[in-house]
């Protein structure tokens, strides 16, 4: 069957549909990963085999396929009807998987219409013996012997040649009574099936065509227009938006465990009461040996697809906020995406990094969002990764204590699966507004420069933008600021976060914080705290999250236990 699959690949390129073609080679074992990760990339798999269709192994690899894939893939076969395997070549290409049954079953499952053109007819009064394999998928015979000369007269049934095929040898006779006019062929040619071998005159020329080979003429295809492409109205309702929740979210901190009296070390005016007392942070974890962005990411991912039991193959996106990448291109997302990809068998999906600085996590969440109202089955990974400590300057009282290094991974899905989070999401609020890179610069990774910041600018524009974007997305969930069970703003420094809860006259209970124990991680900080947070929390609490990051950016989002 593969001569026929790989000619059915290369005619769908002619309507510009790249067709993957997996050749098993064993049936026990069989290759199932290859197989699962060429269809979730496809969404579509035929499975073309000679075996009988029921109790086939293409009915084992569909039934494989559905059960791992589910609704993502659809599954058809081409196989030969529940029959003997007739000796007329004519019969067994009626019955076998053919090209043309093969492309046909490809362009229904691809809404491409598909018809026929026939070849041109014959010459009258001349018949053509072309080249027959044992089977529809030999590809070549070699001539052993021929047994007819030219100007010979032959009766319909005589020996013509006899010939050696990829699966049996066998004889070709003579279809008609005639003249052996011409002989194209020479004793020892390896021919393609399908080629002339020998020309025949005869009267009985007009009645017959004897079929040497498959031969349904050229395919002539054309790609469907959808009812909306073509301006023609739908039936029915638009299809209703599914809620769309986060189930999990992993957490991995740098190895290194930094105390204020550690990173202090006697070298500053400050002491480790004086951090606490401006910043609220008393320990942080630094990153060590050799732990940088990408191993953090993708140990967080790893151990969130192991506690969702799933695997990369079963992701349609991962967005990742960082801002610090070890490199622009290729993008955190798409390193993580290669780490995490089986040895064989290609992995395709949507991969790319979100840098909104603090404010990455509520970023890279709406991405997720609109994602999933567009295709509700998928699922996302979306990762914060963040490695701010190579970048701190250490003769910087002000700055040197306040960061972090960590990394987390939240699968988003319109699925309410089990998890250590269970929440809702609604659409996050974003806003953004141009101020001097100085006012909080974070250089890029190995360039030599160091973190800076104007405390008092970020004070003043963090604490009033980031009451104005959760207040938006109140308004957009439909509930007033004062409805909010719980609120986690990003842990930047302890004054900006009491300073917000004083603003909006919340009482302190109601204030989440914990900076003391990780510093400022940028975008992690929200997921980090929602790991914290969320299993303390009955069912339907509301929680507003809301951050601010360099440029400066703002995000929001309303999230509700379930």
């Amino acid at each position: 069957s593969m001569p026929v699959v790989e000619r059915t690949a290369e005619a769908l390129k002619e309507v510009g549909l790249n067709a993957e073609v997996i050749d098993l080679r064993t049936i026990f074992p069989w290759d199932e990963e290859t197989v699962l990760n060429s269809a979730r990339k496809t969404g579509k798999l035929v499975i073309v085999h000679e075996d009988n269709q029921t109790a086939g192994m293409g009915g084992e690899i569909a039934a494989a396929i559905a059960e791992k894939a589910g609704a993502d893939v659809q599954v058809a076969r081409v196989t030969r009807p529940d029959t003997y395997i007739p000796y007329d070549y004519s019969c067994q290409i009626e019955v076998l998987p053919s090209f043309k049954r093969t492309l046909e079953k490809c362009c229904d499952m691809l809404d491409i219409d598909i018809h026929w053109d026939k070849p041109v007819e014959e010459e009258a009064g001349i018949v053509t013996v072309k080249a027959i394999g044992s089977s529809p998928s030999d590809e070549t015979i070699t001539v052993a012997d021929l047994l007819i000369a030219e100007g010979e007269d032959i009766q319909e049934g005589d020996l013509i040649a006899s010939v050696e095929a990829d699966k049996a040898s066998m004889d070709i006779s003579a279809p008609v009574s005639g003249t052996v006019s011409e002989i194209l062929v020479s004793e020892g040619d390896t021919l393609t099936v399908g080629t002339p071998m020998v020309r025949i005159a005869s009267d009985e020329a007009a009645q017959l065509k004897p079929i040497t080979k498959e031969d349904p003429g050229t395919p002539v295809m054309e790609r469907r227009r959808s009812a909306e492409a073509a301006g023609v109205p739908t039936i029915g309702k638009a299809r209703e938006a599914k809620p769309i929740y986060i189930s999990t979210i992993t957490t991995v901190l740098g190895s290194r465990h930094i105390t204020n009296e550690e990173l202090l070390q006697d070298r500053h005016e400050w002491d480790s009461d004086a951090i606490r007392k401006r910043t609220g942070i008393e320990e942080r974890y630094w990153i060590d040996g050799d732990e940088d962005v990408l191993s953090l990411a993708v140990d967080a991912t790893r151990q969130l697809l192991e506690k969702e039991n799933l695997t990369i193959s079963d992701i349609g996106a991962i967005i990742c906020s960082t801002g610090t990448p070890k490199t622009m291109t290729p993008s955190l997302a798409c390193q993580v995406l290669h780490e995490l990809s089986p040895a064989k068998g290609e992995v395709l999906m949507q991969a790319h990094d979100v840098n909104a600085a603090c404010s990455g996590y509520m970023y890279a969440l709406q991405s997720a969002f609109d994602f999933l109202t567009n295709a509700p089955d998928k699922k996302v990974v979306v990762i914060t990764a963040e490695t701010l400590s190579p970048m701190v300057n250490m003769d910087d009282q002000k700055t040197m204590a306040l960061f972090g290094d960590a990394a987390t991974a939240s699968l988003v899905s319109c699925e309410q699966r089990p998890g250590n989070i269970e929440v809702k999401l609604n659409r996050p609020f974003l806003s953004a507004t141009g101020v001097d890179e100085k006012v909080l610069y974070v250089p890029n990774m190995g360039s030599g420069e160091v973190i800076e910041m104007e405390g008092l600018t970020v004070f003043k524009l963090a604490v009033r933008k980031m009451i104005d974007v959760l207040d938006s997305a109140c308004r957009e969930r439909g509930i007033a600021l004062e409805a909010l069970d719980k609120i986690v703003p990003h842990q930047a420094n302890e004054r900006i976060i009491e300073a917000i809860r004083k603003t909006i006259k919340f009482p302190p209970e109601k204030m989440f914080n914990h900076i003391r124990k990780y510093g400022n991680t940028s975008s992690n900080t929200i997921p980090i705290a929602l790991c914290e947070l969320i299993p303390t929390l009955g069912k339907d609490a509301k929680v507003g999250l809301t951050a601010f990051g360099g440029g400066f950016t703002f995000g929001a989002a309303v999230v509700e236990k379930v």
